[in-house]
């Protein structure tokens, strides 16, 4: 991306984390604060500006080099020339851990949208609290039904493309992805190391979940920032993929201003190692941004046009159900159908050679996207209305 010119030039993305110590004074983040490229930081914790205090917490600072970091010669981030908001919403204040902090999550999201943000990269996850009867457990993970899922699934919806780490339980206890990167909406990121092995300690896709996740992976092991002194560190953590890959993001969206979050997320997901076979490690793999970038280029990336006189819906409108006809000499492989707010409703991975019925009665009334994966990588997506 960064030869093409894409560098996130004119594209406004925000980091809600923890603290961001020392990166008003970090030489690392020097360019930023000197074109006024940082557009503005709150802290929804203690309801003030002071993010950047030696006092404050450096996770946020680490997460922000990931995107914006400069060191000549030595360290450039994936997304250098971007506009920044910086939000503390994680409240590190004794190692406490309460569910007020999905709260303070879902307003800076709010305040996300209210200020026209592109891209917003989120290294927090939510699993159990100081409170036991705050916790969350795997089910309610499936639902969207925790504050922080809920939230990402509307700040999606507003076409914000929402990144967000898959966590660090992959060796724990828990075992699994935590919240929000568990949200419908989210684009949750998996951690790898630079030679492409997964890290053990990357969560996993829920068990029994029939969602793709996480949905992509990157570098999260033995991953390269620059530190609170402006000096080069290396750590682990599906927080540091998530800032990463979101920066890639954003400067796939600045070479394409025309296409949605939602479609520059296909797009980002088409193009990684294993889109065919997903799996509940790294979902649809390492993405190849040279490809993304050409599928984005073709017309056709998303809905085949060839494709467009070989697979027949009816009725459209529908009412309970709706006929699927395969026509191409393709099988399908798996059909999904999503909500407006891109919330996975319908998957079908059993197809036969020639038609299907798929019942539809269980959901209520609206507009749907539905997407039609085959067997050999095309995609074709067409919008349908439930009366």
């Amino acid at each position: 991306m960064h030869e093409q010119g894409y560098n996130g030039e004119n594209m406004t993305i925000a980091i809600c984390d923890a603290g961001f110590r020392n990166a008003n004074t970090n030489p690392g983040f020097t360019t930023v604060f000197s074109e006024k490229r940082m557009l503005g930081a709150y802290d929804y914790v203690h309801n003030d500006s002071t993010v950047f205090t030696a006092t404050d917490d450096a996770h946020g600072a680490y997460c922000f080099s990931f995107i914006a970091g400069i060191k000549a010669n030595q360290y450039i981030g994936t997304s250098t020339k971007s506009k920044f908001y910086l939000f503390q919403t994680e409240n590190n204040d004794g190692g406490s851990e309460r569910l007020q902090e999905e709260f303070n999550l879902a307003t800076a999201l709010q305040r996300c949208d209210q200020l026209g943000v592109d891209v917003v990269s989120i290294s927090l996850g939510y699993t159990t609290f100081d409170s036991a009867f705050e916790n969350h457990d795997t089910s309610d993970m499936k639902k969207n039904n925790t504050p922080a899922a809920k939230a990402v699934n509307i700040a999606a919806s507003k076409n914000i493309l929402i990144c967000v780490a898959a966590g660090n339980e992959g060796a724990k206890p828990w075992h699994y992805i935590s919240t929000p990167s568990d949200a419908d909406s989210a684009f949750a990121i998996a951690a790898v190391d630079k030679n492409g092995n997964i890290a053990s300690f990357s969560g996993y896709g829920l068990a029994t979940d029939i969602r793709v996740k996480p949905n992509v992976a990157a570098v999260g092991s033995s991953a390269n920032f620059i530190n609170t002194t402006g000096t080069i560190s290396a750590g682990n953590g599906t927080s540091f993929a998530c800032p990463s890959l979101a920066g890639m993001a954003t400067c796939l969206l600045q070479a394409f201003p025309d296409k949605t979050a939602w479609q520059i997320k296909t797009a980002i997901e088409q193009s990684a190692s294993q889109f065919l076979t997903p799996d509940k490690r790294v979902g649809y793999g390492i993405p190849d941004f040279k490809k993304a970038y050409q599928l984005l280029s073709s017309p056709n990336y998303v809905s085949n046009s060839k494709l467009e006189s070989e697979i027949i819906l009816f009725p459209n409108p529908i009412n309970d159900y709706l006929v699927i006809q395969n026509k191409s000499i393709t099988p399908i492989q798996s059909v999904e159908v999503f909500n407006q707010v891109g919330q996975l409703v319908l998957k079908e991975t059993d197809f036969p050679s020639s038609e299907k019925t798929v019942q539809m009665n269980n959901n209520s009334s609206g507009m749907f996207l539905l997407r039609i994966l085959m067997k050999n990588g095309d995609v074709f997506t067409k919008k349908i209305i439930k009366e």
